[in-house]
């Protein structure tokens, strides 16, 4: 869901959206202009998995491991190499066959098994594109790409090649992206704002995906297997059903019975409550399944 559309996969693979977005992220061309207020069924040839809204624009995936996308291009957001908007879902990341996506304002992160830089196919590869702003694509610059990348500081490792790392799990806020590894780390990159990186640093924000646990002992003994983001806040699960969150708690979103902001991982504490199973994050809210 975006500020201003929504859009489902149901049980029977149909991708359905509703909302308002002139530039076409709802997917059918003659509705790009008006108000949707029901629900209204996407024209694809293929059985859905999985839908992500970013701000004016949709990414639909594919049975077939497929990725198709629409609404507006600015900023390279679609993934197609151009800056063009599309009212009609079209199919873009070729040569991978992806497993998962999240969108955050302007950028996209998806998992994928994929080609790396020796030409070899390898699972557990992250790729990114769109708004390069605050380095959200965890790709070292500033800047956008139109056009699907792996990040490549998780898939090789530091520069000698050591400590490449094998994605599990994506997820994406407004301007930050989370990466969770096999071996059960999380990685974060982009804006750092409200501390939704979950570093205890003074920096604004980072362009290469950075490991929390080296930075936060507190982690250090503990295997996330779920993460999740929100705008501008952050939720990890780990394999004992601790709930941990970071970033902004402006509205409380952090479950910390306060509302202030953490730049570091911290519990939620709940009576009566032992374990979670399951977590997600709304733009400035958090839900957990026990």
């Amino acid at each position: 869901m975006s500020r201003t559309h929504a859009a489902v996969a149901t049980d029977a693979g149909k991708a359905l959206t509703w909302g308002y977005s002139p530039q076409g992220a709802l997917g059918i061309e003659h509705l790009a202009s008006l108000i949707v207020p029901l629900p209204v069924e996407v024209t694809l040839e293929k059985t859905v998995l999985q839908v992500a809204c970013g701000v004016d624009f949709t990414l639909f995936l594919c049975i077939d491991e497929t990725v198709y996308s629409c609404g507006t291009g600015a900023l390279g957001a679609l993934g197609h190499g151009d800056t063009t908007d599309r009212c009609i879902p079209t199919k873009g990341v070729d040569n991978a066959r992806v497993m998962s996506m999240a969108c955050g304002a302007y950028h996209t992160v998806l998992l994928a098994e994929g080609y790396g830089w020796l030409g070899n196919l390898s699972s557990g590869v992250a790729y990114s594109w769109g708004r390069g702003g605050n380095g959200a694509l965890g790709h070292g610059t500033l800047l956008s790409l139109a056009r699907p990348s792996y990040v490549k500081r998780l898939y090789h490792g530091d520069k000698d090649g050591k400590d490449a790392k094998t994605v599990s799990q994506v997820a994406a806020g407004r301007a930050h992206s989370a990466f969770l590894t096999k071996d059960g780390c999380v990685y974060t990159c982009g804006s750092n704002q409200y501390g939704q990186l979950g570093y205890y640093t003074k920096m604004v924000y980072l362009l290469l995906p950075g490991d929390v646990v080296l930075l936060h002992r507190e982690l250090d003994s503990k295997i996330i297997v779920q993460i999740a983001c929100g705008a501008f806040h952050v939720a990890a699960l780990t394999d004992s059903g601790e709930l941990l969150t970071c970033g902004t708690g402006k509205h409380g979103q952090l479950g910390h019975t306060h509302m202030r902001s953490s730049d570091e991982f911290q519990t939620v504490l709940l009576s009566k409550v032992e374990r979670f199973a399951s977590v997600s994050c709304g733009i400035v809210s958090t839900a957990a399944q026990t």
